[in-house]
């Protein structure tokens, strides 16, 4: 756990150290931006921000995984959430469902062998 929490506040901090970056570019004077970039520039810093922001929460979640993954818990213990994301990932036919009876058969087969088994390991 301790080199987990190690993990997430390094890269915790590496966030916020970009984060700390772009609002001193853009709005704290430092450099010499004409009106007009300045404008451009302070609107889009908000879509920066929110692509920083959106690569915290994936990096954060990869780590957890791992994590979870390293405790090699029974798979039914984990979470709703987490089982419908590992099971989203490893049957691509949860998106679209399969139309061939070959691929049915395929695809149940799959699904018997899943939960047949009590460990996984949480695609990543």
């Amino acid at each position: 756990m301790v080199d987990f929490e190690n993990q997430h506040l390094s890269i915790i901090e590496q966030y916020e150290a970009s984060a700390l970056d772009i609002e001193r570019i853009f709005f704290t004077g430092r450099y010499k931006l004409s009106r007009k970039h300045y404008s451009l520039l302070s609107v889009q810093s908000i879509s920066i921000l929110y692509s920083y922001w959106e690569g915290f929460v994936q990096n954060s979640f990869r780590l957890y995984i791992e994590y979870l993954n390293s405790l090699n818990i029974d798979f039914n213990m984990l979470s709703d959430e987490i089982i419908v994301f590992h099971m989203d990932k490893t049957f691509k036919q949860f998106k679209k469902y399969p139309d061939k009876n070959k691929q049915k058969i395929y695809f149940y087969g799959k699904l018997k062998d899943h939960f047949l088994q009590s460990r996984h390991h949480i695609f990543q």
